[in-house]
């Protein structure tokens, strides 16, 4: 979706739907995005999110947090303000075309020539005009952990399945503004992406599909305005091919 404009009164009454996006450079966002962002690598890195009270009210802000501070932030948990603080850091990097710093060692990933990945790629940095394409949203479905769409074996191998594809189809439609989305064109949508060598369907299983992320990483890189894509959980670490 494309970047709203900031909130006249956000307040904790804000709601996150899930469908919406945020800017990518964490010096814009307002109260709503940090939240989502907090919430997505919660989700993402299995750590408790901390209250929203404790949260400040803008990305400005959050980027002047220590690792310390996100001690207090997290009330105690260690591994989450490491996490936090970490996740936030890379964040503002990438949007500035920065070099990040180190993944934490628990989060490092196995790198090739052909391949790499970033644990701690944002919501925002949508392809092409602010759009967000359907490999982006399926990625995104499968970080979160969402309902009708899983993971088969270890996220590195590329392999996901569709336990419910006509929800994940109405729930594409929903991001789309499009309410005549179903399963059918889904699935054909997909099939533009086998040329492309980003995706294909996994033969002999039903509703079963693999990512290749060589194809993805190049395809990726030929968008001067998108950064590295796809984001995985951090457990198990993925393996290249």
């Amino acid at each position: 979706m494309e970047p709203r404009p900031p909130p006249s009164s956000p307040s904790d009454t804000d709601t996150d739907s899930g469908d919406e996006t945020v800017p990518a450079d964490p010096e814009t966002w307002v109260r709503r995005d940090v939240v989502r962002c907090v919430r997505w690598a919660a989700r993402t890195f299995r750590v408790h999110a901390p209250r929203r009270h404790l949260l400040p009210t803008s990305g400005a802000a959050l980027l002047q947090l220590t690792e310390e501070h996100w001690l207090q932030v997290c009330e105690g948990k260690t591994e989450a303000a490491r996490i936090f603080h970490t996740y936030v850091q890379h964040v503002h990097a990438e949007a500035k075309g920065r070099p990040p710093p180190e993944p934490l060692p628990e989060h490092q990933a196995s790198t090739s020539a052909a391949t790499h990945t970033n644990p701690y790629a944002a919501l925002g940095g949508r392809a092409s005009g602010g759009q967000v394409q359907l490999w982006q949203f399926l990625l995104e479905e499968l970080a979160a952990g969402s309902p009708g769409i899983c993971w088969e074996g270890a996220p590195g191998e590329g392999e996901f399945r569709l336990s419910d594809p006509e929800e994940v189809a109405r729930r594409w439609g929903r991001r789309k503004q499009k309410p005549n989305m179903n399963y059918d064109k889904l699935s054909r949508a997909l099939r533009y992406y086998y040329d492309k060598n980003i995706m294909g369907k996994v033969p002999g299983k039903r509703y079963a599909y693999k990512f290749c992320w060589a194809g993805l990483a190049a395809a990726c890189q030929s968008q001067t305005d998108a950064p590295y894509w796809p984001y995985l959980p951090p457990h198990p670490h993925h393996s290249t091919n």
